[in-house]
């Protein structure tokens, strides 16, 4: 800090990793950074942050690390913000849009790794988990999306009255596929491996099946919340830091604003989640704590089949909290993609 006659004419301060200087009469930020070098900028050779991509500096209820504008189908596409936001809408696969990175590969170098994100809206609104007909054809349809099953042939079971969740999200995982179908992320996913407590074992094998994005899991979600569910049937677990649950089979995303839905007393006008971007662009989500509702979809599918319910997978639901239905009759529920993206694409040369 230097002060001049009783008067801060400069400062410099680190707020969570990230770099605030005044200078000139004004705040301004361009990153991660360290205040060990007072000329202004990042220290040493730690490269500057293109217009693409906004830190949640100075916000205390934000729990993302950044916001980022990408064009999926071009990433080398100059996004801003304002066109991002243009597009923040249900059923929108392509352009400028808007995403919320939640995992840093390397976060302690802001220059090497990858950043994982889901995009802020449905690129389908509503469908099944997995139908009647995805269900009885699986010995064809899991070559299509790109599941594999421990011992190496479908399993046995019949789809029922309320569906069955033995054999994977196999409508869900398709029309991902044709979703981001054009995208060209640079990063391809991985594979997610499922061990329900139902004696069955299943992989999406995202890596070698043409996947340019991937879905996100319940696993992602309780570890991103802070949220245990690792004492119930429904066995997701993390790091428990708020063990707060609404019923059996369901968790809220925040106590301030989803619990208010079976609290006749509570009031969270003006409030906003600490999740908010989890559940935002869904609708009526605006009652429960999100910044913007739509009415297209009251939600979206995770990959996550319940462990506890055969006929059951996750959901993030509007009221801000990761509930289960049923496979077959989540004609609610929408598909919201996930990516992972090199830092690259966000550094100036």
């Amino acid at each position: 800090m230097t002060i001049d006659d009783s008067i801060v004419t400069g400062a410099c301060l680190v707020i969570d990793d990230y770099k605030v200087e005044l200078k000139d009469g004004k705040f301004t930020t361009n990153g991660k950074g360290d205040c060990a070098n007072s000329g202004g900028g990042l220290v040493g050779d730690q490269p500057q942050y293109k217009n693409n991509i906004k830190f949640p500096i100075g916000e205390e209820t934000e729990t993302y690390i950044a916001e980022v504008y990408l064009d999926p189908t071009n990433l080398a596409t100059e996004c801003t913000e304002e066109t991002a936001k243009q597009n923040s809408k249900t059923g929108t696969k392509t352009g400028c849009m808007k995403w919320y990175v939640y995992k840093d590969s390397e976060p302690n170098n802001p220059s090497s790794g990858t950043y994982t994100m889901i995009l802020d809206h449905n690129t389908t609104e509503k469908l099944v988990w997995v139908s009647s007909a995805d269900y009885g054809n699986a010995e064809q349809k899991v070559s299509d999306v790109g599941i594999t099953y421990s011992g190496g042939s479908v399993p046995e079971g019949t789809y029922g009255s309320y569906g069955n969740n033995n054999r994977g999200p196999l409508t869900l995982l398709d029309q991902l596929k044709t979703d981001t179908e054009g995208w060209q992320t640079d990063v391809i996913p991985s594979s997610d491996t499922y061990s329900p407590n139902n004696g069955f074992e299943w992989t999406i094998d995202y890596s070698s099946n043409g996947y340019k994005a991937r879905l996100i899991t319940a696993e992602e979600i309780a570890e991103i919340t802070k949220n245990d569910r690792s004492g119930d049937n429904y066995s997701i677990s993390s790091s428990p830091e708020e063990p707060w649950t609404l019923q059996s089979g369901s968790f809220l995303l925040d106590k301030q604003t989803a619990d208010c839905f079976n609290d006749d007393n509570c009031d969270t006008t003006g409030t906003i989640s600490k999740y908010w971007w989890l559940f935002d662009n869904t609708s009526g989500c605006t009652s429960y704590g999100c910044k913007t509702a739509d009415s297209g979809t009251n939600g979206y599918w995770t990959s996550s089949p319940s462990a506890g319910i055969s006929y059951y997978a996750w959901y993030v639901h509007y009221f801000g909290r990761l509930d289960g239905n049923y496979v077959y009759g989540g004609y609610d529920y929408g598909v919201r993609p996930v990516i992972t993206v090199s830092k690259s694409k966000f550094l100036q040369e």
